[in-house]
């Protein structure tokens, strides 16, 4: 009973309401919240413009922030690296040798992408093997050498599972990036039950060793998957198929994986090379590349389109991206070596970013960029602080429009805020881990005015989902 009129109380304190209204709006959410009594909550809302509180819950209470995380690590890469940052990774001759300079670029061959531009996942391949052709090289007599020295080769989080490490949403995270590091397994059903599946394989590639044991079900509950044996890309595909469906495996090092492939498309193209793969440093320590380099082309990706991927599709070898390529800029600005992109150079950067806000560091703990990890621990306060930073600088627009919206993203993909009276209202980050839930971002009111929040709910049952877009709508109404 004593927390009960303690939280009766703070409500009633702490929404900022015209008279009448308090009451009204008080109830409804203490009866959400009292729906859910082993869920420890978090919540802070305010007005966007002048800061002032509407709603503060335990909102200085760090808590597990599940893919919330990711509204740190956009706005810390937005402040370090500016809106009009462009990705830029080279492809050029160094001597005899065909060279890639790798940039932390996670959208090269992104399927999303691909299709919004009505593009090719292998475009960048193309513009290579096309500017080989313009200069009638047949022939590379070198090696292919691949820098992917601007982050460091520690690729998958000692935070995430060893279990998960096949899974696309826990895909290993390199300066050289294709196809979210994956490969995706498009499984058929054969003639008769108990036929081996039969399965086609996107992108075309010998990088990865496949035994088929899959089998083919007419009857029953498909069960289709697929393993990766640890540090390896032998994939076992196994299970019953019952339908064509896709399956989608992460990768052993992404570096070596886009090296291989561009080998495998020139090759297609008539142009061979002799030498061997190589992962090797080319540039120097300021990330220049040598006076002799000649570029072939450049493949571009504005940081508009990562910060999307990243808010508005979640996309957690995104995140990592930009995490570790936030790192490695805030370490060159401000001189401290290696600079190099890491988890460790990302918290750094993340770090001096909220405290730049004026963040309590005892409402935060970064242990990675997406918030697949389970040691991060974030306050609903501290969202609600960067969410009204962005909101009060160049890249507000920018930032806002990379969330997800009723429409867009997964808000859309999850049917939440689908009735026509929220559209163009409430533009959002979600997050989901197991037992972790939580939604933050931007709410315009009614009466026109915005609001920024952060919702986080941890542990406890029945999912919290539902009360948390309940207590958004309570709020802008």
């Amino acid at each position: 009973m004593k927390n009960l009129l303690s939280l009766t109380w703070s409500l009633c304190i702490l929404f900022i309401l015209p008279a009448g209204q308090a009451t009204a709006q008080n109830l409804p959410v203490l009866k959400l919240l009292e729906q859910h009594p082993k869920t420890t909550f978090g919540i802070h809302v305010c007005q966007a413009d002048s800061g002032k509180t509407i709603l503060d819950y335990q909102a200085d209470k760090p808590m597990i922030p599940a893919s919330n995380m990711k509204l740190i690590t956009t706005a810390t890469a937005l402040d370090v690296l500016g809106g009009d940052f462009i990705y830029e990774t080279q492809a050029g001759l160094l001597g005899n040798n065909l060279v890639i300079i790798g940039s932390g670029d996670p959208l090269i061959g992104d399927p999303e992408v691909a299709e919004e531009k009505s593009g090719d996942p292998m475009q960048f391949f193309q513009d290579i093997q096309k500017s080989l052709q313009q200069k009638k090289t047949g022939k590379i007599s070198g090696d292919l050498l691949i820098d992917d020295f601007l982050f460091d080769d520690q690729r998958y989080h000692p935070s995430w599972s060893p279990a998960e490490s096949n899974k696309s949403y826990a895909a290993q995270v390199s300066a050289l990036n294709f196809y979210n590091n994956c490969v995706d397994f498009t499984l058929k059903p054969a003639v008769r039950s108990g036929q081996a599946v039969r399965y086609s394989l996107f992108p075309d590639t010998t990088y990865v060793n496949i035994t088929n044991r899959g089998k083919t079900t007419t009857a029953g509950t498909p069960t289709a998957w697929a393993s990766r044996d640890l540090n390896t890309n032998q994939i076992t595909l196994r299970g019953l198929t019952k339908y064509e469906h896709v399956l989608t495996v992460a990768l052993e090092r992404p570096s070596a994986y886009f090296g291989h492939l561009l080998a495998e498309h020139l090759l297609a193209h008539d142009i061979r090379i002799s030498g061997r793969l190589k992962i090797i440093g080319v540039c120097d320590a300021q990330r220049k590349p040598p006076a002799e380099f000649t570029v072939l082309t450049t493949y571009q990706t504005p940081l508009t389109e990562v910060l999307v991927r990243a808010n508005r599709d979640s996309e957690n070898m995104v995140a990592e991206c930009l995490f570790k390529t936030a790192g490695a800029y805030y370490r060159r600005q401000n001189g401290t070596q290696p600079a190099q992109g890491s988890w460790r150079s990302g918290t750094e950067a993340a770090g001096a970013f909220l405290r730049k806000l004026g963040v309590n560091p005892a409402q935060f703990t970064i242990d990675d960029g997406s918030g697949l990890s389970r040691k991060n621990q974030v306050s609903a306060k501290c969202l609600t602080a960067i969410l009204r930073y962005i909101h009060q600088h160049a890249g507000a627009t920018m930032f806002r429009e990379s969330l997800a919206t009723p429409s867009t993203g997964t808000l859309k993909n999850n049917r939440r805020f689908g009735e026509p009276h929220y559209q163009g209202r409430i533009f959002a980050k979600t997050g989901y881990i197991r037992r972790v839930w939580a939604l933050s971002g931007y709410a315009r009111r009614s009466d026109g005015t915005w609001l920024v929040f952060s919702i986080l709910a941890n542990n406890g049952s029945p999912s919290p989902m539902k009360t948390i877009d309940q207590i958004v709508k309570l709020m802008i109404e």
